[in-house]
């Protein structure tokens, strides 16, 4: 069973009943911070670094009792790949038995007791500086956030409910931004697409299965200005994403060869129509599993109107290396994608015609409603400068405090 800790919330507004201010008293909001998932995102980590060494062809799964199991691609290799996780990781991890059905030279451990404990000390510590940085960012005065042992208060006096809302809104949210290589012309997601198969003038689906969800596949082709040289993106679209990631899912269990590569993840984007009257779809994209930039390096973020379409955009400004990262990636993948990610939906995936040298890019706002697009923006820009949160947070409790 996995352990939450209770975050308090503090705050100057009626909820739940009354729409009025609460002038000289409190609103406090209880918060479940799921710091176990912190713990697994570093085990998710392990496991990824680990699948990334060069040499060893290494297969890791992680279970749900928290035991990483390696496997060399050689077998023979094992105490070799065993001596590397305990030099590279020392006391953060202990060895574990290996299940039953463990492949021939697998190294079982999990993450120690004292190295968790750590870790959830960090997250609850980021959890505040990031609910406070967002405070101050709502421009709300007297505003603050304190760890108190297992537990997190924010405290405002005297606010609307309006504000209320918004708080409620952004507080929880994840704030995970990171631009991630699109893996464009791969041999895997060319089988997938001739899995799904393309049949007449609107390409509709020949397997069964995808027919049945709606699903079917698409080609994006493009022409780099940089060399003039070709590309290809197969995917996949359907009216729902929970369709599109049980499909994958049923593909890799009938057929391990339309699983995904271990260093590559699936990645998806909600599609405006392309014609009124349309209904938006989604799609995939193939992605390296490795983020090439995240959101840490991000040093502002601001609301700004696109020129020639008038759309809003959150327009990013990078940190002295965060800006030099940006380039090289940006130089290395001239032609190709890149993908901007936010909590694990791609906002947009746009060609890189060449180096970006100046330490900054731009997220369009999808939809179709300009007043939704205009907050949404806002509202993005506000979560990117206050920094993401290390673990979920899920409102379980409001209480009026006169």
């Amino acid at each position: 069973m996995r352990t939450l800790v209770t975050m308090c919330l503090v705050i100057a507004t009626a909820c739940g009943g009354k729409s009025e201010p609460a002038k000289g008293g409190t609103t406090r909001i209880t918060y479940d911070v799921d710091l176990e998932k912190a713990v697994d995102d570093r085990a998710v980590e392990i496991k990824r670094d680990l699948e990334a060494t060069p040499g060893m062809g290494t297969t890791v799964k992680l279970s749900a009792t928290g035991v990483i199991t390696a496997a060399p691609g050689d077998p023979s290799k094992a105490a070799e790949l065993g001596e590397a996780i305990r030099r590279d990781y020392r006391d953060l991890v202990e060895a574990r038995p290996c299940a039953a059905e463990a492949v021939p030279g697998a190294v079982c451990f999990a993450i120690t007791a004292s190295y968790a404990t750590t870790v959830k000390q960090a997250a609850l510590a980021q959890a505040a500086k990031t609910v406070g940085n967002r405070l101050v960012e709502m421009k709300l005065p007297g505003a603050t956030a304190v760890a108190k042992g297992e537990q997190l208060v924010v405290e405002l006096h005297g606010n609307s409910a309006e504000m209320l809302v918004a708080m409620r809104k952004l507080l929880p949210r994840s704030g995970v931004l990171e631009f991630k290589v699109v893996d464009e012309g791969s041999a895997y997601m060319k089988r997938v697409f001739q899995k799904v198969g393309s049949d007449g003038m609107e390409g509709k689906a020949t397997d069964p299965e995808a027919l049945a969800a709606g699903i079917s596949g698409g080609i994006d082709q493009w022409r780099a200005e940089l060399n003039d040289e070709m590309h290809s993106d197969f995917y996949v679209r359907g009216p729902e994403r929970q369709s599109l990631e049980r499909y994958f899912a049923r593909l890799a269990a009938v057929d391990p060869t339309l699983a995904v590569p271990a260093d590559r993840m699936l990645g998806f984007e909600l599609q405006d129509p392309d014609s009124p009257g349309d209904k938006p779809l989604w799609r995939s994209y193939l992605l390296e599993r490795k983020a090439a930039i995240t959101g840490a390096s991000i040093s502002n973020a601001e609301l700004v109107s696109d020129p020639n379409t008038n759309r809003p955009l959150v327009l990013l400004d990078f940190g002295r290396e965060g800006a030099r990262t940006f380039g090289e990636v940006t130089e290395r993948i001239a032609g190709k994608k890149l993908a901007v990610v936010l909590d694990g939906t791609i906002k947009s995936a746009p060609i890189i015609n060449g180096p970006i040298r100046g330490g900054r890019a731009s997220i369009t706002m999808g939809g179709t409603d300009p007043v939704a697009q205009q907050q949404d923006a806002k509202d993005l820009a506000l979560v990117l400068r206050s920094g993401s949160l290390p673990a979920p947070l899920r409102e379980v409790a409001v209480d009026v405090v006169p």
